[in-house]
């Protein structure tokens, strides 16, 4: 069971550690390495950007275990871009994941009234993608060798889930 809470300092710290860690900075499309100024920088940007909204994922003992957020918000169209990361190999693969997209999608349904979210990822991410298929998203369309990392490109896949999904889905239920 994981929490969304507002992202705090605390939080965002770990954050650094772990966008400089290799494996995360592939999985998220990330190559440069984010100093201490910088993080500072874009965390005092952030928390005056009213289209983007982040998260701290935390475990039932209030551990941070990932950051989730909806950047990009345009009520004028109801629309949102989803982000998230999760820490490191041990958080992977316990559904986590598609439980901090369930909430998330909730607030963005529920309590922003959007009507779309969108994300991509890169075709490479197989966790991910499996996760957001778990969660209901619908490929949209892939673009090709759109990313490049290691020394090759690789195509990035383009997802969204509608408001009538979720209608749907609860009707099943």
């Amino acid at each position: 069971m994981i929490q969304l809470a507002p992202l705090e300092w605390e939080h965002w710290k770990r954050y650094r550690q772990w966008v400089n860690d290799g494996e995360i900075a592939r999985l998220v499309d990330r190559y440069l390495p984010v100093s201490e100024w910088e993080h500072q920088d874009f965390y005092r940007a952030l928390i005056k950007d009213k289209t983007r909204i982040f998260f701290s994922i935390l475990t039932g003992r209030r551990q941070s275990i990932g950051i989730c957020a909806l950047k990009h918000i345009d009520s004028k169209n109801r629309k949102a871009e989803l982000y998230i990361c999760l820490y490191g190999r041990a958080v992977r693969g316990k559904g986590f994941g598609k439980e901090a997209v369930g909430q998330l999608l909730d607030y963005a349904f529920n309590t922003l009234n959007l009507n779309r979210v969108y994300l991509y990822t890169p075709a490479y991410n197989a966790a991910a993608l499996s996760c957001y298929r778990r969660a209901g998203f619908v490929e949209e369309g892939r673009f090709k060798e759109d990313i490049y990392s290691g020394g090759r490109y690789y195509d990035s896949i383009h997802m969204a889930f509608l408001r009538r999904f979720r209608r749907a889905s609860r009707r099943r239920k």
